[in-house]
């Protein structure tokens, strides 16, 4: 699938993530700020089985999207072993975001909310959005703890 002028790649990470592919795509297709193209297949094992989909897309389109941040290292290293001029590729990670919720293993609405929270972090990756900065703080040994039960207290003893 080309969402946002950008291919993307999905993986199951060997079904260890429920993805429906074709709700997937239409959740990104949803969305009126998207330009989506295609239909989206969802790999098994695209950082082994499926990497030569990876190379291919790699050298043969501008931009690519890799919904999977773990493997990035083998992604990256697959491109620097290519004598060719390659995609511009980014990461994104939808399985420690999304795909392992508790809600993954919900109803039909969980599910459903949880695909759309897939699309959202796919389409926010094909925007070039500045990264946000951190900000150092020092509390001089106060903190404040906010709860409205015994957790509250225990955290703060």
């Amino acid at each position: 699938m080309k969402l946002n002028n950008q291919e993307v790649l999905v993986c199951n990470c060997e079904d260890s993530i429920d993805i429906d592919g074709k709700a997937l795509r239409n959740a990104c297709a949803a969305n009126p700020m998207n330009n989506t193209e295609g239909d989206i297949s969802i790999a098994r094992q695209l950082c082994r089985g499926g990497i030569e989909e990876f190379t291919r897309l790699a050298i043969n389109t501008d931009k690519l999207l890799i919904a999977c941040t773990q493997e990035a290292p083998l992604f990256l290293d697959s491109l620097d072993e290519l004598d060719k001029n390659v995609a511009s590729v980014r990461f994104t990670n939808i399985r420690e975001k999304a795909g392992w919720s508790g809600d993954a293993v919900g109803n039909s609405q969980q599910k459903k909310n949880l695909t759309a929270k897939m699309a959202a972090l796919l389409s926010e990756a094909t925007h070039d959005i500045e990264d946000s900065h951190s900000v150092s703080m020092s509390s001089d040994g106060v903190l404040l703890i906010l709860g409205h039960d015994e957790t509250a207290l225990e955290a703060a003893k």
